[in-house]
């Protein structure tokens, strides 16, 4: 779906061993630390909003230099320059484990979590859209560009530790991020872990909620949506 969003026929792709009299790799990075290619990674999510919008353009972006033209045009604030009217979007990211009931690791959420996030969010931020984008919903997860349309207009997005906070490159600047952990090591590290550098790339604003999964400590809803108001309002001056 990726490859289709950027023109690319999927029937030229190759999986296996094959023989080859030159081959080019990419730079040999850690998970997800876009900081060794941070203008890489923003090119990357500037083509990919392009093609989130049929309405704007064709399958053509990388060929055609009108396309990129295009897309400069928007600057940097992407594709979606919501009315200051508008309600802005809060994303709760799900990824949802197996049974619903009582997930293995802290990097899952049970589905009963997710409605109480969703009740104390809609709570805390009336003037938001709390929308949900879960990996168990195949509406979201069958579609690609529907989920980058709903990122370019999020405000907030709340999410656990984990690749799916990558989306946060198609969201605006000055929007925040809520990374939600049970364990912390480097990888958590403001600025120089992994979300942190990606969120300084893009201009987004990124909050750390650290719970003891390890110790048995649960995952508050109420503190997580607390803890978001109130980075918010320091943000927004309110």
């Amino acid at each position: 779906r990726l490859f289709h969003l950027l023109g690319i026929d999927e029937n030229r792709l190759i999986s296996g061993p094959i023989l080859a009299k030159q081959v080019i790799l990419t730079r040999g990075i850690k998970c997800n630390y876009p900081i060794a290619h941070a203008l890489e990674i923003r090119e990357l999510s500037r083509y990919f909003l392009l093609a989130s919008h049929p309405e704007l353009v064709s399958h053509t972006i990388l060929t055609n230099a009108d396309n990129r033209n295009k897309l400069a045009l928007f600057g940097e604030k992407g594709l979606l320059t919501r009315p200051s009217q508008e309600r802005k979007n809060l994303i709760i990211q799900h990824r949802h484990c197996e049974t619903d009931t009582t997930c293995k690791h802290w990097r899952e959420w049970p589905l009963y979590l997710l409605r109480v996030f969703e009740t104390q969010f809609k709570e805390l931020f009336p003037n938001h859209n709390v929308i949900t984008i879960s990996s168990g919903n195949k509406n979201w997860t069958e579609c690609v560009a529907c989920q980058i349309r709903e990122y370019a207009k999020a405000d907030i997005l709340i999410g656990l530790h984990g690749a799916g906070l990558t989306n946060m490159i198609f969201m605006p600047p000055n929007s925040l991020l809520m990374e939600i952990m049970g364990q912390f090591d480097g990888r958590m590290l403001p600025l120089c872990g992994y979300h942190g550098s990606l969120a300084a790339s893009f201009g987004v604003h990124h909050a750390l909620h650290y719970y003891d999964w390890k110790g048995n400590e649960q995952l508050n809803a109420r503190e997580v949506a607390k803890q978001t108001l109130a980075f918010y309002s320091i943000l927004h001056h309110t």
